[in-house]
């Protein structure tokens, strides 16, 4: 009988053991979104697990949805990221990039020129929160900003980020990458019918409109990584950040599920 000790075979990968170490979030990276030696630490001690999954990171700047949270798009994160990796790599662990973008939660002050966040909806998620700096100058949760409906052409943005993002996970050293398609963040706001107010061929029509957006995210990053070392995160039925009930989650999901 195996025990959670043993070793486990992974794709092309041998984890040590069959313990993974979650994504946490700790709003811990220095200026710049930038991993330092905080960080370093953080994942160094978390080492013996079998694989660790890191904290999820934004692909772009219009994908933050929280104050201090690293990225993957600047070389100065890419450094920052490898001085992590060298060091999980230095203790005999595995080490995935969780690539994150957060659509409608978000807030204006974390976008680009104060853009409103992309979503599948031009409506507020009534239970999302971000961490922003407030009014009053300190760091705080508050209510997401307005989306508005992404336009073709900046899905087709999302997808390259999520290119962009791969080829700097690999260049740091990553082992292999998740996309963090759950939680309310962007991809839920696609997959999800009663949020996804879309027509067109990201809308919510249909199961294969609805996952469009997260399979060519997935192609995308595969096609960096190889598949084998890609996976993606899912919430089936899932109410976080503002999530609706949806009556269609299962054909969908099931779809996403046999496709990947």
């Amino acid at each position: 009988m195996k025990s959670l000790f043993d070793s486990y075979p992974l794709g092309p990968l041998k984890l040590k053991n069959r313990i993974v170490m979650a994504p946490l979030t700790r709003s811990r990276a220095g200026e710049g979104e930038t991993p330092r030696p905080l960080n370093v630490e953080y994942y160094q001690q978390r080492s013996s697990a079998g694989l660790i999954i890191s904290e999820a990171t934004q692909v772009s700047q219009r994908g933050q949805g929280y104050l201090w949270t690293p990225g993957i798009f600047t070389g100065e994160q890419v450094e920052g990221w490898r001085e992590v990796v060298g060091a999980v790599h230095d203790a005999a662990g595995l080490v995935y990039l969780q690539m994150w973008h957060v659509g409608r939660i978000s807030h204006t002050s974390l976008q680009p020129h104060g853009d409103a966040p992309i979503s599948s909806t031009s409506e507020a998620a009534a239970e999302g929160r971000t961490f922003v700096i407030d009014e009053s100058g300190k760091p705080a949760y508050v209510p997401p900003s307005k989306p508005r409906i992404a336009s073709l052409d900046d899905l087709r943005e999302v997808i390259g980020e999520y290119r962009r993002g791969a080829e700097n996970a690999k260049g740091a050293g990553f082992d292999g990458a998740e996309i963090h398609g759950a939680n309310g963040y962007l991809f839920d706001q696609f997959l999800n019918s009663a949020v996804n107010q879309r027509k067109d061929e990201f809308g919510n029509q249909n199961k294969e409109n609805r996952a469009r957006l997260l399979l060519q995210a997935f192609d995308a990053v595969a096609g960096v990584f190889g598949a084998e070392r890609v996976g993606v995160r899912i919430a089936p039925f899932g109410k976080s950040n503002g999530m609706l009930p949806d009556e269609n989650a299962e054909e969908t999901f099931l779809y996403v599920a046999g496709e990947l």
